[in-house]
């Protein structure tokens, strides 16, 4: 049967691309009882697939409440800032009877700072952890020490020893080599499937040698329910997204690189081949974003970054994120800050996160909503048409009924051609108008630094 599966995919190409319209969400930071009230209020009514949550393993306890202690692992008991184990159940449950699947982000490759020589601290669950002394890892022997212990952090980034062997930012590297990390790890992963969760986001995995992770993940998630955090920005790195093809996709940092740059400086014409002709990855093996919980803080390629912060224009951008086909999408859902550490805001849980004045809920932007329901419908990954006025304004067709336009020009798009849509009348997906489609030439109005999508009645 698997023989034939493969021959499937092999004629239809189609088969491999339909995942790639499942668009996800990154809830960062948010409780579990925030994300169930999202999944049956917005995101199951309005097509979401799944939805990111941040770890849910017990973590440290970090002076000041940043931001990143979440990603500090002192035990894999299923308790932290979110929530405890009976209320991520819920969230699971709720969210899964909504339609939207829950994926984790994991850290696989290090546990928590410890603290100094001889001193003791406690994890947000009260597990008690000292210097290479861990709930799960009780010695030393279960850690990379990359020099003897002395200066273990990674000091040449294109060393490929030490981004598989040496700390992270002070972080004990885990030996994922070990036989019995491999196996503690999987107990975690097996504990997250067994509760229902979907797939995994993997952080850091490019500080995770493939063959690790490969025993590590084995018959656990499907790997098209797997995404692993690997920072590849040119093909000559010391570590490649291609290694890791194989376990799951990959994120593509490139990506919200070159989309700020040409939203911000460029030319929209540029995009006619956006995708795997600027050497991307493959699409079915690619998770796409314009911005993540890391690059918003300046971690990671952000130089053309577009966020929150850029308005209309950060829309603009997700809106063509949402249309283009190449790639699995996720939208990124942030809380207001200016300090690049800070945590998330304390917060009344009886009330809903979206009306607190201290959280964005970018993902609720009514301009793009209508994107993540009808990019569910579309199945073939080729454009029908495309047009152009050789500068900041573009117009595509998908499938003959969908029409994308695109104006950052300063003045406004009134008549395109060559878009080879089916006659007819189109409905304005934001604003219920029709525009009526009877030969080759479109006479509409789409103002300066704005879009429309049209799809037929």
């Amino acid at each position: 049967m698997k023989y034939l599966i493969l021959i499937f995919c092999l004629l239809n190409p189609l088969a491999l691309f339909s995942a790639t319209e499942n668009v996800l969400v990154q809830l960062f930071s948010w409780s579990w009882k925030d994300v169930a009230n999202e999944c049956e209020d917005y995101l199951g009514p309005k097509g979401f697939y799944g939805v990111q949550v941040s770890p849910p393993n017990e973590h440290a306890i970090v002076e000041g409440r940043p931001w990143y202690e979440r990603y500090q692992p002192v035990s894999y008991k299923i308790n932290s800032s979110s929530g405890d184990l009976n209320s991520f159940k819920s969230m699971v449950r709720r969210c899964r009877s909504s339609g939207v699947e829950i994926y984790v982000d994991v850290v696989l490759n290090h546990v928590a700072w410890f603290p100094k020589n001889g001193e003791t601290a406690r994890g947000i669950a009260d597990s008690l952890y000292s210097k290479y002394h861990y709930p799960d890892y009780p010695n030393d022997s279960f850690f990379h020490k990359c020099r003897n212990g002395e200066s273990d952090d990674i000091w040449d980034w294109n060393n490929r020893f030490e981004l598989f062997n040496c700390n992270l930012a002070n972080l004990p590297d885990l030996n994922t080599a070990d036989r019995r990390v491999q196996n503690t790890l999987r107990s975690y992963l097996k504990k997250l499937k067994s509760l229902g969760v979907k797939g995994i986001r993997v952080d850091a995995a490019k500080h995770v040698a493939a063959k690790d992770l490969k025993e590590i993940y084995a018959d656990i998630f499907d790997k098209e329910h797997i995404y692993q955090e690997v920072i590849d920005l040119d093909a000559n790195g010391p570590v490649r997204s291609d290694e890791y093809f194989h376990l799951g996709k990959v994120t593509n940092f490139n990506y919200g690189q070159d989309l700020g740059r040409i939203f911000q400086h460029g030319n929209l014409a540029y995009l006619k081949s956006f995708g795997e002709p600027w050497a991307y990855t493959p699409t079915d093996k690619t998770v796409v974003f314009l911005d993540n919980h890391d690059t918003q803080r300046g971690h990671g390629p952000n130089q053309f970054l577009l966020t929150y912060k850029n308005g209309d224009l950060y829309t603009m951008a997700r809106a063509f994120m949402l249309s283009w086909p190449y790639g699995q999408p996720i939208l990124m859902s942030s809380y207001y800050f200016n300090d690049n550490n800070i945590g998330p805001p304390t917060r009344d849980l009886n009330k809903n996160i979206c009306r607190d004045e201290n959280w964005v809920c970018e993902h609720r932007n009514n301009l793009i909503a209508p994107l993540i329901s009808l990019r569910k419908k579309l199945v073939s990954p080729h454009l029908s048409g495309w047009w152009t006025n050789n500068s900041n304004q573009i117009a595509f067709s998908r499938e003959k009924k969908h029409l994308f336009v695109f104006n950052r020009n300063n003045y406004p798009i009134k008549k395109i051609s060559n878009l080879n849509l089916e006659h007819g009348d189109y409905k304005d997906l934001n604003s219920n108008a029709i525009l009526k489609v009877f030969n080759n030439e479109i006479h509409l109005h789409v103002d300066p630094n704005s879009f429309k999508i049209f799809s037929k009645l």
